[in-house]
């Protein structure tokens, strides 16, 4: 089974019913993407597929997938989590090691759909209800899945604007909306500053505009790492 080391959880649908995980397979050095049941996530005080956990499993090439990154559990598959790492020095060098230097050159313009690059500022962050959707029959401002947060910031010279998908990123900034609106201003503020001056590192994920694989048409953050 190969050992799976957690880098991202995003959402995957409107409902909470389990995580987009994205992970790195340490053993065959490449990224694996799978849809992980809620159920799947705890095994008595173990939490399998937090972040910067090694989790066994058996996994499968997805059926019908978009991008090669893409896998399913097998059916028969046991996950059991083997290590985690949790020290920042632990985390800042597993991200130097897999990090690439641009989104533009060597992530769009390479044939894998995932990775890391180091963010050298952070421009701005907003949160704002999802203008695609507002005429679905369940459409409701009160779960996130229904706002959208963006982030701009400086990769390799270049100026980004792009949709964050990373669940505790979300949630948190859903929680500040909702509840701490009249500090709304001054959380960006603080987190941008926050984020410039120390180690940022994002995950990026690429969506497929065929299901053919290419072209790469829409790039997102699916995990946020600052330390």
């Amino acid at each position: 089974m190969p050992r799976l080391l957690t880098l991202s959880l995003t959402e995957t649908t409107r409902e909470k019913d389990g995580y987009h995980v994205i992970t790195r397979d340490l053993d065959n050095h490449r990224w694996v993407m799978i849809n992980v049941p809620m159920e799947e996530f705890r095994s008595g005080q173990d939490i399998k597929w937090d972040l910067f956990a090694v989790t066994e499993a058996d996994i499968l090439e997805k059926s019908r997938r978009s991008r090669p990154e893409e896998y399913v559990l097998t059916q028969t598959s046991t996950p059991r989590l083997t290590r985690r790492y949790s020290t920042t020095a632990q985390r800042v060098e597993i991200l130097n090691n897999l990090a690439v230097d641009s989104i533009a050159n060597d992530i769009q313009e390479t044939p894998g759909y995932v990775g890391i690059v180091v963010v050298d500022t952070i421009q701005d962050i907003s949160m704002s209800p999802k203008k695609r959707g507002r005429n679905w029959h369940d459409y409701d401002l009160e779960k996130p899945f229904f706002w959208e947060s963006r982030i701009s910031f400086m990769n390799d010279g270049g100026r980004w604007e792009r949709p964050c998908k990373d669940m505790r990123w979300k949630n948190y900034w859903f929680n500040a909306r909702k509840k701490r609106e009249h500090e709304f201003n001054d959380l960006t503020k603080k987190w941008v500053q926050y984020m410039s001056s120390h180690q940022t590192y994002f995950l990026i994920e690429c969506y497929a505009a065929t299901p053919n694989f290419p072209p790469k048409e829409f790039p997102v953050i699916s995990g946020v790492h600052c330390f």
